[in-house]
């Protein structure tokens, strides 16, 4: 009979069933994985305790000869790693073979991640031939530790590649013009922060995609694509030219001095200025 307290210690991340199967006239089986508290015990005849030790105790009572009794165990397996459920039983006549009265299963838990990525940019919208800077945010959500991380981000075509750091692990740009950033082992909830850097080259809509990948299995992939959209835009400039004489009238011979002002009303920067000025007399 599980108790209260037992089932409440476990909550459901993955399952594993061990069965312990009886063919002797036995009385009593004990089992037991490692002194974690099993889920369920649900025998085929007689009934089951857990002690405090997580000892399972079963009293099967009477087995004819030829038959058998089976005990299904379930345990949550909480870490990676192996687990050991050894299972032993007894009667109360005399057995003259004890060497198969004690089995050991050995269980291999292997990790799970839930690994997430996300990026946003900035400026938005960036003048073509200006820097965007990327900030992308990966995290291991657990349960487990995420081991062979890599983040891997796709250049789109209107971008030249500046640089990109991480505060894990280091970045560098392959033959094919991703940016790929090896992070490595990463702890549960210890976010990694990539920061890229692309120069545009071209006016339109750039999308940026970056996705993550760890050696461990993945129960959420929807988080581990994140895509940026960001406006490139050409520079726009409102000139203007005013221009005004020092004296008016003047006499024939007199010097007159035109003051020009030239203003950049924005709302961008203005590059290659020109400035004509033709005098002419009617």
């Amino acid at each position: 009979m599980m108790t209260r307290r037992s089932q409440q210690k476990f909550r459901r991340w993955m399952f594993g069933v061990s069965a312990l199967v009886v063919g002797l006239t036995a009385v009593t089986a004990f089992a037991g994985t490692a002194g974690l508290l099993p889920l369920s015990v649900k025998p085929s005849q007689g009934d089951c305790v857990v002690d405090s030790n997580a000892q399972i105790n079963c009293q099967l009572g009477g087995l004819p000869k030829g038959s058998s009794a089976t005990i299904l165990v379930a345990y949550a397996a909480p870490t990676a790693g192996q687990l050991l459920n050894t299972a032993s039983v007894k009667g109360n006549e005399p057995d003259p073979n004890k060497s198969n009265n004690t089995d050991t299963e050995n269980t291999t838990v292997l990790g799970m991640t839930d690994l997430s990525v996300t990026k946003t940019d900035s400026p938005d919208p960036v003048l073509v031939g200006k820097n965007v800077t990327y900030t992308i945010k990966a995290v291991n959500n657990g349960p487990s530790v995420a081991t062979g991380v890599i983040v891997t981000d796709t250049l789109p075509s209107g971008v030249k590649f500046v640089s990109a750091s991480s505060t894990a692990g280091s970045c560098t740009q392959n033959g094919a013009g991703d940016v790929v950033c090896y992070i490595g082992t990463m702890l549960a909830n210890s976010p990694v922060t990539i920061t890229l850097v692309v120069a545009t080259t071209e006016a339109g809509t750039i999308v940026n995609q970056v996705c993550i990948a760890g050696n461990e299995k993945d129960p959420k992939p929807g988080n581990n694509i994140a895509k940026e959209p960001t406006t490139v835009r050409s520079p726009v400039v409102d000139l203007s030219i005013n221009k005004k004489d020092d004296a008016d009238p003047v006499y024939v011979g007199d010097t007159v001095t035109y003051t020009i002002t030239v203003t950049n009303n924005g709302p961008d920067d203005a590059s290659g200025v020109n400035v004509m000025d033709l005098l002419a007399q009617k």
